[in-house]
């Protein structure tokens, strides 16, 4: 008998796919459980978590109020399709979403109202089919303040007792590379995961292969890229941290739902929901997620995987949802599952794997290192606001107790709030050139300014 490859692929009808070389081609085919020889590897019970979102480039080459007036209409657009699925909580590819990051959920209460929000989401939280990451989302933390890094995390006791977001997940995504700076004060905050999808700079996938591209994010040494393990602070507080090697990441699974629908970009009219005979391309699907399980289960001992496909500004959309459907109508295993509570995947991980997850010290190196420099007046005038917001308000806290001077507490926290927005995804620099450079620049050079008078 020619030499079979078994996959951990196994139809409801109770047939495994299994593969044999013949004649210099790779020829797959599915064959009876009970009808596969004896000594082949075991079938592990896989469950694949996919995640629905939208980036936002915050203040890269578009203006700021075109981004928040486009966060805004993508959750309307998800409220829609959230309306029209007939599926019930307990599907696996139920229509789930997660808003990447606070600052969009901020905009959304702050343009509609509390009431149409909680009209709107509550209910949807509370059942699991939303989420919020809890950060604003792609901050170069490399150059966060000690009191910046703080009020990022205000907005999680908004989120906790306003809305009653019980998650324990953050994410940073679309910047290649984290501070270890930033563990001691997200767990103290009540943050336990963090998940990490970097971009393009990446020299090399973290995971299953890939080609190489730009820079290489690089862990601690000897690590060899682990895209799951514990982040480890000086303290020993700890983080989860899930990695990847780009947030439009459904190819090693055979999907491409990301997409950008360029006419209506990035202020879409409605949501993207598939034509009728939109199908997935399962044959493609299948060989791709056999050759990403067997890579995986020769390197990792788990049987849950986390994995991000979606798109800058992207278009609310039923076609991740629908292609896993579509899967497991035939598949018993893997089970594919639309994502609506970032800490479940990581819940599991946890259960059963927690002692065979290794352990990561040190930053995890970026290419804004090599960039920052490049925008060197931005970095030093944006240094200096946030050298002197701290000093600002403990001058106006002793003003406020002697001499009962009124506080700046809105003008406080509008310098910080300016700052973060300031540091997060480009941080001025840009490959664009002409308008869309000269956009990112002016909003930086806004934001950055803003931020010092207040420090005044």
């Amino acid at each position: 008998m020619k030499a079979m490859t078994a996959y951990s692929l196994v139809t409801r009808d109770g047939r495994r796919l299994v593969s044999r070389e013949e004649d210099g081609r790779t020829v797959f085919e599915l064959v009876a459980v009970d009808a596969l020889p004896a000594g082949l590897p075991p079938v592990r019970q896989w469950t694949i978590y996919g995640v629905k979102s939208a980036h936002s480039d915050l203040g890269l080459h578009r203006s700021n109020y075109i981004q928040r007036k486009g966060s805004v209409r993508r959750l309307e657009l998800a409220k829609e399709l959230f309306d029209a699925d007939r599926r019930p909580d307990s599907d696996p590819a139920a229509f789930r979403y997660v808003q990447e990051g606070w600052w969009g959920w901020f905009n959304y209460l702050a343009e509609r109202g509390e009431d149409k929000t909680r009209a709107d989401f509550a209910d949807l939280l509370r059942r699991g089919r939303l989420d919020i990451g809890l950060s604003l989302c792609g901050g170069t933390t490399h150059i966060f303040g000690y009191e910046e890094l703080s009020r990022s995390l205000y907005p999680l006791r908004e989120l906790r007792s306003k809305w009653g977001v019980e998650g324990h997940t953050s994410q940073l995504v679309d910047n290649p590379g984290v501070s270890s700076a930033v563990i001691d004060p997200y767990v103290d905050a009540g943050i336990d995961n963090l998940v990490f999808w970097p971009n393009g700079w990446v020299l090399e996938q973290l995971c299953c292969g890939g080609s190489p591209n730009r820079m290489k994010i690089r862990f601690a040494p000897g690590t060899d890229h682990p895209p799951v393990f514990w982040w480890e602070a000086p303290s020993g507080n700890r983080l989860l941290v899930w990695s990847g090697s780009h947030y439009i990441g459904g190819g090693q699974f055979g999907l491409s739902t990301a997409f950008i629908d360029k006419p209506s970009h990035p202020q879409p009219d409605k949501a993207e929901v598939p034509p009728a005979d939109w199908e997935p391309d399962m044959e493609r699907m299948e060989r791709a997620t056999a050759a990403t399980l067997a890579s995986l289960e020769q390197t990792v001992p788990y049987d849950v995987w986390l994995f991000p496909d979606y798109h800058d500004d992207e278009i609310p959309s039923t076609r991740l949802a629908d292609a896993f459907a579509k899967w497991n109508e035939k598949w018993a295993t893997p089970v594919f599952r639309t994502v609506g509570r970032l800490d479940d995947p990581f819940d599991r991980l946890r259960e059963r794997f927690a002692d065979k997850i290794p352990v990561v010290r040190g930053d995890i190196s970026c290419a804004w290192d090599r960039t920052l420099p490049a925008v060197a007046e931005l970095l030093a005038d944006k240094l200096a606001a946030d050298r002197r917001l701290p000093l600002a308000e403990a001058r106006a806290t002793v003003a406020a107790v002697k001499a009962g001077a009124a506080f700046p507490h809105d003008d406080i926290a509008h310098g910080y709030e300016a700052l973060l927005l300031n540091d997060d995804h480009s941080y001025g620099f840009s490959g664009y050139s002409g308008r869309r450079c000269y956009d990112t620049w002016a909003q930086h050079r806004d934001w950055i300014e803003t931020a010092a008078r207040m420090a005044k």
